[in-house]
């Protein structure tokens, strides 16, 4: 690409747009996209050069890093049984200038914080589509989804979260004990389904049990500690509830719910420069 000047030009963060489906994404640090066209040589008697042939499903991984802000974390609600398309674009009034994939599905989710940070998400994902240039008569969907780009409103100002406006509740641990810290990690089995005669797969199962793991860190006040031989016949569990709010008005942004979750893990720290910290982590397996 040259520019007005006569000079190589470069696609840069300020004339980049992200998509998710229809709608533009705020608060992307980072994006990654890899295509395994896993290749495999094909050779036979009489034959002086060597083929190449696809040796297996080909599938994208993309890996995202995002801040969460805009009053919502657009990826959670694609930790279910949906996949979603995605574009970047140069400019979202030419959508088809662009590099995405579609068929996409969260293979894996976390979200963390720490002092002096603004919450974050990373999301794994694998494309079970194209990932590339998608032109838009790929699919109805894709079609459908660039005519929605181009009329779409650009995100100015969104709501921003601090980390002294992230909540965290578990039985009642934190009602004294000072949070430094936490991680909530999701990891989804997927796995897609071919027959014989195509290239895409006719579903997408979910393997189950999705493992949900919580990790948090927090200045000593008054905790009681577990005590290792209480596990498994008496667990320590309780319902964790996670907000992170706007810090102008403390508004709703995003929250976090989890039921049942069981503490397996938990470290105990002290010496003579600090506070007492306390590390534990909750995990919890989803059912079907």
């Amino acid at each position: 690409m040259v520019n007005e000047l006569g000079i190589l030009d470069r696609y840069r963060r300020e004339n980049q747009y992200v998509f998710l489906n229809s709608g533009q994404i705020p608060g992307i640090q980072s994006i990654s996209m890899e295509n395994d066209f896993g290749t495999s040589p094909v050779t036979f008697i009489g034959l002086n050069y060597v083929n190449l042939a696809p040796n297996q499903p080909q599938e994208g991984r993309i890996r995202i890093e995002r801040l969460i802000i805009d009053g919502t974390d657009h990826f959670k609600p694609f930790t279910g049984n949906s996949g979603f398309n995605m574009y970047i674009l140069k400019d979202q009034h030419n959508p088809t200038d662009n590099y995405g994939f579609t068929s996409g599905y969260i293979i894996n989710y976390s979200t963390k914080c720490s002092l002096g940070q603004i919450p974050s998400s990373e999301i794994g994902i694998i494309s079970f589509g194209n990932l590339g240039m998608i032109p838009s008569g790929e699919s109805a969907d894709t079609s459908g989804q660039f005519i929605n780009i181009q009329t779409s409103s650009e995100i100015r100002n969104p709501t921003i979260p601090g980390p002294g406006s992230a909540v965290l509740t578990l039985n009642n641990d934190f009602n004294v004990n000072r949070l430094l810290s936490y991680d909530i990690n999701i990891a989804i089995d997927r796995k897609g389904i071919y027959p014989l005669g195509t290239r895409y797969p006719i579903s997408v199962e979910t393997n189950y049990p999705i493992d949900i793991n919580v990790s948090f860190t927090f200045d000593l006040a008054n905790y009681s500690g577990y005590t290792i031989r209480d596990f498994p016949g008496n667990p320590k569990t309780g319902n964790l509830i996670l907000q992170i709010n706007n810090f102008n008005n403390a508004g709703l942004i995003q929250d976090f719910r989890f039921t049942g979750v069981t503490l397996v893990n938990e470290s105990y720290a002290t010496n003579v420069d600090g506070n007492v910290i306390v590390n534990a982590r909750y995990r919890r397996l989803n059912v079907r």
